[in-house]
């Protein structure tokens, strides 16, 4: 590809409303930082709003650099065709090729964002990688938009728009949803045949035991041995395919067997909270048990 030149870029933006919207006057005054108070009051908003986004905010540190990335990128076009704009400028290239060179610059730093999706996707966090991928992508086309609609600028009418498509293409590409849907049904087969069957005998009270409702049925049974209190639980929490005696040595180890003894099957157990853990986030339950929430916290897991 030929290198830009100034005069490329002459069809990508509207000249009069550009030169309208960059510098109005207040007070009389010609206001020439105006473009940035535009710019920073959209990003501080989008900033806010991620702040009590809850879906993401295990990344909100990620995605808080990310828009300041694209505020940089936003403010490095409109310093472009500032310098198109100007008859000035257009007799000596190096500002534009230098300016050409970090709008490239920042494309770059955008497609840098597709690892920690590809990261999220390793650990098995598809949800969140796919929320991730979604937000770059939103983010960066409303940025075209603002470029469009406040500065009069068409990317995509210009020379750069090969480059920018290149980046919307890696940040596509970051996730192969067919790939996955493949992967996930043979995890969930693989899963199916080992661990399910595993551990099915005590996964049924997982629910019963995150939320509190196991804890509470011994509470109010304090003379029940882990025989009767396994009969209760089966009783009250309705697990009508759950066999007593499948479930009671379970029962016995976490609420009956001393914590120095670490029984097996003790629900309690490091191995076992994780386990624990991972299928909460799997049905998206919420640990409100405190004692459990207790164990957790002092094995040091992370939720």
């Amino acid at each position: 590809m030929k290198k830009p030149i100034i005069s490329d870029f002459s069809d990508s933006y509207d000249s009069i409303g550009f030169s309208n919207v960059l510098k109005p006057i207040i007070d009389k005054l010609p206001n020439p930082n105006y473009y940035l108070d535009v710019i920073n009051k959209r990003f501080e908003f989008r900033i806010n709003e991620l702040e009590n986004n809850l879906t993401l905010l295990d990344r909100a540190s990620l995605l808080r650099e990310y828009l300041v990335d694209l505020r940089k990128f936003s403010v490095d076009a409109v310093k472009l065709y500032e310098i198109v704009n100007s008859k000035i400028n257009q007799k000596n290239p190096n500002k534009f090729n230098i300016q050409i060179l970090k709008v490239k610059n920042s494309f770059n730093v955008i497609k840098n964002y597709t690892a920690p999706i590809q990261k999220n996707v390793e650990i098995d966090e598809i949800d969140l990688a796919i929320r991730i991928k979604n937000y770059l992508i939103v983010h960066l086309k409303e940025v075209l938009s603002i470029l469009d609609s406040e500065f009069s600028i068409y990317l995509k009418k210009s020379p750069l728009n090969i480059e920018l498509k290149k980046v919307f293409k890696e940040l596509d590409k970051s996730i192969n949803i067919k790939e996955l849907q493949l992967l996930g049904a043979s995890k969930r087969t693989k899963f199916n045949k080992s661990s399910n069957e595993k551990h099915y005998k005590w996964y049924p009270l997982i629910p019963f035991l995150v939320d509190g409702t196991i804890n509470e049925i011994q509470f109010n049974s304090p003379d029940f041995e882990a025989t009767k209190l396994s009969q209760v639980i089966v009783e009250n929490c309705k697990l009508t395919k759950v066999d007593c005696e499948e479930i009671r040595p379970y029962i016995q180890d976490t609420l009956f067997s001393p914590p120095s003894k670490g029984g097996a099957k003790n629900l309690f157990s490091e191995k076992k909270l994780k386990e624990i853990i991972k299928y909460c986030r799997e049905k998206n339950l919420p640990i409100k048990d405190e004692l459990i929430m207790k164990k957790i916290h002092d094995f040091g897991i992370d939720i």
